[in-house]
């Protein structure tokens, strides 16, 4: 049940380990020391007429060595919880960089409700695994050993003993260790699915209502619930069985060495004080190995945990070289060049992009306009690095993407997508995610370009209100304000749009046309148009489907021509 994960995560914390092996080694000691006092006592005072004064040393001896015995016993326990604790938030923190570097595309297959999940207790579960299965593996390998060495000289026959029955306890623990297992990883699944569902039903709440499911959903969740309790019942069941199975076998053999000793005495082949000693030592000799079954479980459902967890620390990060460039803080605009560039989803069997070929000279407006799933979202994951193209090569200002930094390339860029994201905070906390050192009069001005900073000021507490789950209690047009103030205050040289009027009444939407003519004065922008007559103004369009570029020009050359693009614009008329 050794994980070696786990294992190597002990290592930064080998003198803590070294200390918690010292201790394991003083508590034995002790224990032996306990016995042989206890028998000092017993024999000297009712066999060998000791007196008071006589038994005092053995007196204050026991008493000494209880109280060391529960020092050393709480020490060790305080030693693990501190590496425990130390492994966890050191895991914990590497876990969520790994998910940031990783990228959203990779991590896009995995459900936001298991990540919650392994983020919070599949985490803190690793507790048992430092705190008691390992204690308790040191604590195995050292007090039967020191215990056998000191019974072997006095009673070579309760050692056998010792030697014969001792291994029945971990072979029964390996035979159980598959079922339990199998249990710990169906109870882990459960538990998983009941977190991605209920995180799902608290999400899509409003439409379950609408569409009158919220009560089949709860139903749902109660059968998961039910679920849930049967695999643990199923676990715990196991874990008692183990127990039981466990302190029978420790209470035989115990049984069995007292009755040798029993026979041994009565023929007068063995002292009595070596009688009394050993019998006093079976009982610590089998503790260790019984307690082992609880930790052996306890170690099981870490071990789950860490699977996983190490399963999401094995993925692939999306950091193409280590040499990385940085692109110089400047306001300057930038060319980019696409060179015959493919790329493919993970789950996906189209090519999302199939050799894709186009420049943009830097400063200039281009519009990219496709149906649904022709790419155009593809092209700004590849421009921001959340995914790296499998063929081809993205240039800007004559330098391969691939050698910069991404998270300095990526401060250099403004990002306004089709549905931002607002963070559980406050107003002013959201928006100066653009720029985290500008001061208020910066968020104050970047919100009025984005004709927002009348509407805060309606808020409870203006900027400072705080906002709920999802934005509330803002609109959708109200949450794509918020994004463009964020562009507006990170005064980046090169801006990728998407659609960002979408979702804004007329009046408000000619006010931000105003604002983005400003915020894209001299600078590269890169717009996802979905309404074609917000491009007509583009230096450029592209045409973009099933991948590849079908054509380019302006609105007014791409109309001449009567290709796809007089298509599009014709369908969208229509539609009006």
């Amino acid at each position: 049940m050794l994980n070696k994960h786990l294992i190597k995560e002990i290592k930064p914390y080998k003198k803590k380990f070294v200390l918690l092996f010292m201790l394991s080694i003083t508590n034995a000691v002790c224990t032996i020391s306990i016995a042989y006092a206890l028998m000092k006592i017993i024999n000297g005072v009712f066999l060998a007429d000791m007196n008071l004064k006589e038994a005092a040393p053995f007196f204050a001896m026991l008493l000494f060595l209880m109280f060391a015995k529960a020092f050393v016993r709480w020490q060790n326990q305080l030693t693990a919880h501190d590496i425990s604790l130390s492994i966890q938030q050191k895991l914990r923190n590497r876990l969520l960089n790994h998910i940031v570097t990783v990228g959203p595309e990779e991590m896009s297959q995995e459900k936001t409700g298991d990540l919650v999940t392994l983020f919070t207790n599949g985490i803190e579960g690793l507790d048992d695994y430092f705190t008691k299965f390992l204690p308790q593996v040191v604590t195995v390998g050292i007090i039967p050993p020191l215990i056998l060495v000191a019974v072997l000289p006095m009673d070579w026959i309760s050692a056998l003993l010792f030697c014969l029955t001792a291994p029945l306890i971990p072979l029964f623990m390996m035979l159980i260790g598959r079922l339990a297992g199998n249990a710990n990883a169906k109870q882990w699944k459960t538990l998983s699915t009941l977190s991605i569902h209920f995180l799902e039903l608290l999400e899509g709440l409003t439409t379950l209502k609408i569409f009158n499911q919220s009560i089949n959903q709860i139903k749902e969740v109660t059968r998961l619930s039910n679920d849930f309790r049967d695999a643990t019942l199923k676990v715990l069941r196991l874990a008692f069985l183990s127990s039981f199975v466990l302190e029978l076998i420790s209470t035989l053999s115990i049984a069995l060495i007292a009755i040798g000793i029993g026979l041994r005495l009565l023929q007068g082949n063995l002292a009595f004080e070596t009688a009394f000693l050993v019998l006093l030592l079976a009982p610590e000799f089998y503790q260790p190995l019984r307690q082992s079954g609880a930790a052996f479980h306890a170690a099981m459902t870490a071990t789950t945990a860490a699977d996983q967890i190490y399963r999401i620390l094995k993925k692939p990060l999306n950091i193409p070289h280590t040499n990385l460039q940085r692109i110089e803080k400047t306001t300057v605009p930038f060319s980019i060049q696409f060179e015959d560039i493919s790329f493919r989803y993970q789950q996906e069997r189209e090519i999302a992009l199939r050799g894709l070929t186009f420049s943009i000279e830097a400063g200039k407006h281009i519009a990219i306009v496709g149906g649904s799933g022709a790419g155009k979202s593809t092209i700004f994951q590849l421009l921001l690095q959340l995914v790296q193209p499998q063929k081809g090569e993205i240039k800007i200002n004559d330098l391969s993407l691939c050698s910069i930094d991404p998270v300095y390339w990526r401060s250099r860029i403004a990002y306004v997508p089709q549905m931002p994201h607002i963070f559980s905070a406050s107003v002013f906390d959201n928006i100066v995610l653009g720029n985290t050192v500008a001061d208020e009069n910066d968020v104050i001005a970047a919100a009025k370009a984005a004709a927002i900073h009348e509407f805060i000021l309606t808020l409870p507490e203006a900027y400072q209100t705080k906002l709920g789950d999802g934005g509330q209690p803002l609109s959708g047009g109200q949450m794509r304000r918020i994004a463009i103030a964020r562009a507006f205050l990170q005064d980046a040289p090169l801006i990728l749009l998407d659609e960002m009027t979408t979702g804004l009444d007329t009046k408000t939407e000619k006010i931000i046309a105003q604002s983005v003519a400003d915020l894209t004065y001299k600078k590269t922008v890169l717009t996802i148009a979905h309404r074609l007559d917000s491009v007509k103004k583009a230096d450029k369009i592209l045409v973009i489907e099933k991948g590849q570029l079908v054509e380019s020009g302006t609105h007014a050359e791409l109309l001449q021509k009567g290709g796809r693009y007089f298509t599009m614009t014709a369908a969208d008329r229509r539609n009006l």
